[in-house]
């Protein structure tokens, strides 16, 4: 496979036209909500929409009809840019949301928030892959099921897990776990592991003193799309 690119994409992550997303979401900032609460909204109507309770995000559309006067229809527009999501997971098969976080240039210096470049997580995941045998390795055989199972304890987006993912033999017999400090690259993990259909836990929270604020588990489907539950926690120290 060439850079992110897997068996079943024809584009890569890097060559992949994302305008379709990101025009919707611009549309949305038209109302004078700025573009990374823009983009915070889109991420939680899409968890909401791939949660089994299926709520409604009414207030997240109301707020920004409330604010255009009813001139910006956000529910067209959400819309809209959820399905050319969707339609760029089928052609790329990778961090989609985490590369359109990347395209807006929102994310958070300030706590060392920076993308580490695709070529470099798709090289450490091959290293994995081929080192699973290894005492030392992450890969660690799941107490549940006879999954192995891949942990990143500051995963960001997960790009690291995707490509160790993709790289495997077997997609169904890999699970992935993974934290982060910044609770919106913890919650777009979640949402590529629930479109690749792939079991996942995702924290936010901090790998170094072990304070964890909420989980996020994604539970594979028949349906192609993985159900995502989530839960409110204090700490596991």
């Amino acid at each position: 496979m060439t850079e992110t690119e897997s068996r079943d994409s024809t584009v890569t992550l890097t060559e992949h036209d994302y305008s379709p997303i990101l025009d919707e979401l611009q549309a949305l900032g038209r109302s004078g909500v700025a573009n990374y609460e823009v983009f915070q909204d889109f991420v939680d109507v899409v968890i909401t929409m791939l949660s089994p309770e299926e709520t409604d995000p009414a207030e997240i559309y109301e707020k920004y009809e409330d604010l255009s006067s009813g001139s910006i229809d956000a529910r067209e527009h959400f819309g809209n840019a959820v399905q050319a999501m969707l339609e760029a997971y089928n052609e790329v098969n990778h961090d989609v949301i985490g590369k359109v976080y990347e395209e807006l240039d929102i994310q958070n210096e300030s706590i060392g928030q920076y993308f580490t470049p695709s070529d470099v997580t798709n090289l450490m995941a091959r290293c994995l892959n081929k080192s699973d045998s290894d005492a030392n390795t992450v890969v660690t055989e799941s107490r549940d099921n006879e999954r192995d199972v891949i942990h990143d304890p500051t995963c960001g987006t997960g790009r690291m897990l995707i490509d160790a993912v993709l790289e495997s033999d077997d997609d169904d017999e890999i699970a992935v776990t993974g934290v982060d400090k910044s609770a919106i690259a913890a919650k777009i993990a979640t949402i590529n592991f629930a479109v690749m259909n792939t079991e996942a836990r995702i924290w936010h929270g901090d790998s170094l003193t072990m304070d964890m604020h909420q989980r996020w588990t994604i539970a594979p489907t028949p349906m192609q799309l993985g159900l995502i539950y989530h839960e409110s926690i204090d700490s596991i120290k």
